[in-house]
């Protein structure tokens, strides 16, 4: 509501398209690996597999990083081919923080998987809004105004912010041989489930 005040009709229309991007192509770059921790690593851990749990969120956090770079350079090229047409240039910003997007939102549910469903609630529900808003805050004080691009940087910073309370929580909550044992790794398996999950997740945020 406050973006809303600051950026006028015109900008916070610019605001809410690129934040729309970010969620769209984010649950496209999550790959459904957030949805299938859920499942997947309690059994992991209550079987003591602890190699496939190891195995399973390091392919969760490589698969995601590397799909938000490749769908986040594809929407910066079709940017620059079409002179920004495609969704105006806050939108090739906005890609800028598509990997930080989506990591944090698997990693919040790997915290979840570990038994810390509320810790992991808190993270998006509470942390990167709060962090949204005090650098909203931040930037407000410094000039009087806010323009789209630093209300973009400040949704981002929002996602940094909880990317690190996540990964933080992820580390202290998991079990140590879960951390430092030798990955074992089972790709088909994985990702024919994770396409399950990618499926219904994207269904949901394109509605």
């Amino acid at each position: 509501m406050w973006l809303a005040r600051l950026l006028g009709p015109q900008g916070f229309k610019q605001y809410a398209v690129a934040v729309a991007y970010l969620a769209l192509l984010g649950t496209l770059s999550e790959f459904g690996t957030g949805k299938y921790a859920l499942k997947a690593m309690p059994q992991f851990v209550a079987q003591q597999k602890w190699s496939r749990a190891a195995g399973y969120w390091r392919f969760s956090l490589v698969l995601v990083l590397v799909t938000s770079i490749v769908l986040a350079l594809i929407v910066v090229g079709v940017e620059g081919l079409t002179d920004g047409k495609f969704g105006d240039d806050v939108v090739g910003i906005a890609m800028l923080f598509l990997p930080t997007t989506a990591l944090v939102a698997v990693m919040a549910e790997l915290v979840m998987a570990n038994r810390s469903a509320i810790t992991g609630s808190v993270v998006m529900r509470l942390v990167c809004p709060l962090v949204t808003l005090v650098a909203v805050g931040v930037f407000f004080l410094a000039s009087r105004t806010i323009t789209v691009t630093q209300a973009i940087v400040c949704f981002g910073l929002g996602g940094i912010g909880g990317l690190v309370v996540a990964a933080t929580r992820f580390r202290r909550s998991s079990h140590p041989k879960s951390l430092v044992s030798k990955p074992e790794y089972d790709l088909g398996g994985w990702l024919k489930h994770c396409v399950w999950y990618l499926g219904l997740g994207f269904f949901m945020s394109w509605l």
